[in-house]
């Protein structure tokens, strides 16, 4: 046998074996183990495609979130910015960016997080993709709320809002302007925009967006001294916490009506309404749920 018959039996080996695995091995075998929590599977799954096709931005972008999941998320930035150089589309571009953001975010690295969002956001204006650019105002402004500068995330949310396209992400937005102007001690305005929130959520929301916007806008309520309108919206809740089996939601909506009762002067009745939120936290054995009672409601009494 001549060196070129070894050359070629060589290389038709080697196409063969990579044809092979490029059938048995697929991005959506590793998205899979990802969502079966087996993030460790999922990187050397990547690795068994990306060793046939180093540029296979799918296979980046999973073994990216595996690693994000793991909390490497300096290698999780490191292959998201691979799969950016490796996409073509301009989409696929802004998705590789807005991973590459969320991990810094996780890695409390705000202001690369920032200049990322930043530029998934001028990357979404280029294409006039609206519902990306939304996604970036919204980070954009989460970011802001963390830094306490709360007249930016202000400015990002209500942007967020307009370019909201349905109404799941407009009862969305609008909860996060509430919590805005809550944190600056805008009540009125807090109430106003979350009850938006309630009323989109208990229309198209899940069961825990409705549950939480209730407790929110109960909280909301008595902050601005509307006593008998917090009182209504948490008692509501209360019971349709009972009748869903939502012991979280009731031991939470019984907290902020013992903040409504102190509120009112009535300690008797906020002291009963707190210990019996322990009590179905501790039954429940939610101990962070406990403890974030306990947090939340010391030196009330």
């Amino acid at each position: 046998m001549n060196k070129l018959e070894k050359y070629l039996i060589a290389t038709f080996i080697l196409l063969f074996f990579n044809d092979v695995l490029a059938e048995s091995y697929t991005a959506e075998g590793c998205n899979k183990l990802l969502e079966k929590g087996d993030a460790v599977a999922a990187i050397a799954y990547a690795n068994k495609l990306l060793s046939t096709n180093s540029s296979d931005k799918d296979a980046l972008l999973c073994q990216g979130r595996a690693y994000s999941v793991r909390g490497d998320f300096t290698n999780a930035v490191r292959i998201f910015e691979l799969a950016e150089r490796n996409s073509r589309e301009g989409l696929d571009k802004i998705v590789a960016v807005f991973l590459s953001a969320n991990a810094h975010k996780a890695a409390k690295e705000a202001e690369l997080a920032l200049v990322a969002y930043q530029k998934a956001l001028q990357q979404s204006k280029a294409i006039n993709n609206l519902g990306m650019q939304r996604l970036a105002y919204t980070s954009m402004g989460d970011i802001a709320i963390t830094n306490h500068q709360y007249t930016l995330a202000l400015e990002h949310y209500l942007i967020s809002l307009r370019l909201a396209a349905n109404d799941n992400e407009r009862g969305e937005s609008s909860e996060k302007v509430a919590m805005t102007y809550h944190e600056v001690n805008e009540h009125s305005l807090a109430v106003e925009y979350q009850i938006k929130a309630y009323l989109l959520h208990g229309s198209v929301g899940t069961l825990d967006q409705y549950a939480n916007s209730s407790i929110l806008l109960g909280r909301y309520y008595a902050l601005d001294k509307n006593f008998v309108a917090a009182e209504k919206t948490l008692n509501k809740i209360i019971a349709f916490a009972k009748e869903q089996g939502g012991v979280y939601y009731e031991a939470k909506a019984n907290v902020s009506l013992a903040m409504v009762k102190l509120g009112l002067g009535d300690k008797k009745a906020a002291q009963h309404l707190i210990e019996h939120a322990l009590s179905l936290a501790s039954l429940s054995h939610d101990k962070p749920l406990v403890e974030e009672i306990a947090t939340e409601t010391r030196g009330l009494l």
